[in-house]
């Protein structure tokens, strides 16, 4: 028997309701490369993987909001990616450690006249005792715990900050820094390379259909291909037929891997039908 490694669960063409959030891209420590030696990868890590983590979830519809509300999906969300010229200009902008920074504060990003977004968080710690990643996580997921319950849709309101900045669907690069400010006082700075969209506009486009189906879909297209099979097997005929393809791809003793995908355009939709494909490391013909 030759056990399946399934890739990524259920590869959606439409990336986890249009989400363009990968799994593992930057999360090594060869991915970052970054010049402050003062930082850890670790750290640069955790804080990547976390607020990725914050957008998948609302761009797959999971986030609750403001009274245990789902927000909307996404129908478009951007995979973020640490930036070592952002985090660059965030150290040198940290070293006073600024609650807020005015528009002349903020540098530009990649020479355009576009000022970069950010958000601040401080706690008091105790002198030299500090778990750096840990205090930085806490701090953005309080952050983001107190935006998120007062969120009743995907439009930015007035004042806040944290969600429409997190959940910005356009920005795709990042970085953040922190510094121990008189010894007692951890300071967290993240600039992102958009600034959140005016008081009203939408933080991301909200998915105003079924665009993904779920996994029983998938589960269903597999069995339907088995079904006929199941019970009677292929026989003493086991040559590679036209009518045995999809059987006889599942059934394949060689293959290790397979990945599927799930295509629901307009073209499907009209015709009232999913199209689900999958794709194996070993091919029967």
């Amino acid at each position: 028997m030759v056990l399946l490694e399934i890739l990524i669960p259920v590869f959606k063409t439409l990336f986890l309701a249009s989400l363009q959030l990968y799994n593992n891209v930057v999360t090594s420590a060869a991915g970052f490369k970054c010049q402050n030696s003062l930082i850890s990868d670790q750290w640069r890590k955790g804080i990547l993987e976390l607020i990725n983590g914050f957008r998948r979830t609302v761009a797959k519809g999971q986030q609750l909001g403001k009274d245990g509300a789902k927000l909307p999906s996404a129908k478009k969300m951007n995979q973020l990616t640490w930036d070592c010229n952002i985090e660059a200009e965030a150290q040198g902008a940290a070293k006073t450690c600024p609650t807020s920074l005015t528009s002349a504060q903020l540098p530009v990003f990649q020479d355009t006249a576009y000022k970069l977004g950010y958000i601040t968080a401080t706690k008091a710690i105790k002198a030299n005792s500090c778990d750096t990643t840990k205090t930085a996580k806490d701090l953005l997921t309080e952050q983001w715990n107190a935006a998120v319950a007062n969120q009743p849709d995907e439009n930015v309101i007035k004042g806040e900050k944290v969600f429409s900045q997190l959940a910005n669907e356009e920005m795709d690069a990042f970085a953040c820094t922190y510094q121990i400010c008189q010894t007692t006082s951890y300071y967290l700075l993240c600039f992102f390379n958009k600034k959140p969209a005016a008081a009203g506009a939408p933080v991301y486009e909200k998915e105003t259909g079924t665009k993904y189906c779920t996994d029983p879909d998938c589960k269903y297209a597999v069995a339907s291909w088995w079904k006929s099979f199941e019970n009677k097997g292929f026989g003493e005929d086991r040559e590679n037929k036209k009518s045995l393809i999809s059987a006889a791809n599942i059934a394949y003793d060689e293959t290790t891997k397979v990945g599927c995908a799930i295509d629901v355009g307009d073209a499907c939709l009209k015709l009232g039908k999913l199209y689900i494909m999958c794709m194996y490391d070993k091919s029967t013909h």
